[in-house]
C-alpha cells in the first residue's frame, strides 16, 4: 500500500484535493477533524490536558478550549507540550487507521495535514503532495472561510513557513498547484499513475 501526505500551508487548497480522492473511492485521514474528534472524546487526553495545561482545561467532561487558547499561546513551553500530546494521539490512531487500510487490502491511503514535518508524521508516509497557490489567493480563501482579517492570515502563513523547510530532504514529493487555473483532475491522476520513487520532486 501506497501512503501519501496531503499537504500544503493554510489557504492552499488541500481539502479540495482530499475531497476529490474521497470521491474517486481512496480512504483519506484528515489530521484536523480527527484531532477535534479524539480531542474531545478521549478521557486519557483529558487528564493530560488538565496535568500538564491547565487545572481547568477540562471542565464536566468538556474541553475548554478558551482557557487552553488563553494558556498555551502565552507559553511556548506549553504550547509545546500541547503540541506533543495532540501530535501523539494523532499519530497513534493515524496508525491503526493505516493498519486497517492495510488489512483492507487498500492499494493507495492519503493523509491531510498542514505539518506533516513538525508532527512527525512524514515517518508514516511514502510520498508528499504539496498543494500551492498564490499567497494573496490564499489569504482571499481563509478570510472568506474562516472571517480572519488579512493580518490574522499573513501571520499565520508567517508561523508556518519553515514548516516545509526539510522537504528538499524528503525523497519523494510532487507539486499540485491549486491556482484555479490549472486544473486539479488530472494533476491527480498523473500522480496516481506514479510510484513514489518516480515522483517529481519541486
Amino acid at each position: 500500500m501506497i501512503t501519501t501526505c496531503i499537504c500544503g500551508g493554510i489557504g492552499s487548497g488541500k481539502s479540495v484535493v482530499s475531497r476529490i480522492l474521497l470521491c474517486m473511492g481512496f480512504p483519506v485521514y484528515d489530521c484536523d477533524s480527527r484531532a477535534r474528534q479524539i480531542i474531545d472524546t478521549d478521557p486519557d487526553i483529558h487528564r493530560l490536558l488538565c496535568e500538564h495545561i491547565h487545572p481547568e482545561a477540562v471542565i464536566d467532561g468538556k474541553v475548554n478550549r478558551p482557557r487552553i487558547a488563553a494558556v498555551v499561546f502565552s507559553d511556548d513551553r506549553l504550547l509545546q507540550q500541547l503540541n506533543s500530546i495532540t501530535h501523539t494521539a494523532v499519530l497513534n490512531d493515524l496508525s491503526h487507521w493505516l493498519a486497517t487500510c492495510r488489512a483492507t487490502q487498500a492499494q493507495h491511503a492519503f493523509v491531510e495535514t498542514a505539518i506533516p514535518f513538525s508532527s512527525g508524521l512524514v515517518k508514516l508516509v511514502d510520498t508528499l503532495w504539496v498543494v500551492t497557490a498564490p499567497q494573496e489567493l490564499r489569504i482571499t480563501r481563509v478570510m472568506n472561510r474562516n472571517g480572519m482579517t488579512y493580518e490574522q492570515v499573513m501571520a499565520r502563513i508567517s508561523a508556518q513557513d519553515s514548516e516545509y523547510a526539510p522537504l528538499d530532504s524528503f525523497a519523494s514529493h510532487a507539486t499540485i498547484v491549486n491556482d484555479m487555473c490549472a486544473p486539479l483532475l488530472p494533476q491527480i491522476h498523473g500522480l496516481l499513475t506514479e510510484t513514489p520513487s518516480d515522483t517529481p520532486a519541486l
